[in-house]
């Protein structure tokens, strides 16, 4: 009777283990997402400021005439930063999508 007991406990406590460190895996996992998505925002924050900055840019280029507003040095800096925060965004995104993804 006792060792029947003991037994059963054991398998009760194993499959606490189990649960707990499938639990454990998971929060740290949807952590981990939550991380790298935080930093996507982030950069998309970024991306959004250098667009107003051009918006603005060429706001002030229009009253100028003979103008090509893709040669003025900070429409294009903010170009190249534009591209430059697409890439990252996507590189986080593609991350996080590796992360998301469940393990059989």
């Amino acid at each position: 009777m006792l060792v029947m007991i003991r037994q059963r406990l054991r398998q009760g406590m194993e499959k606490l283990r189990w649960y707990a460190e499938l639990i454990g895996q998971r929060v740290k996992a949807e952590s981990a997402l939550i991380g790298l998505l935080g930093q996507a925002h982030d950069l998309e924050g970024r991306r959004d400021e250098a667009a107003s900055r051009i918006g603005y840019r060429l706001l002030e280029l229009w009253e100028a005439e003979g103008v090509n507003p893709y040669e003025d040095p900070q429409v294009a800096e903010a170009l190249t930063e534009i591209r430059d925060l697409d890439e990252e965004i996507a590189g986080l995104k593609e991350q996080a999508s590796l992360v998301s993804e469940v393990e059989a």
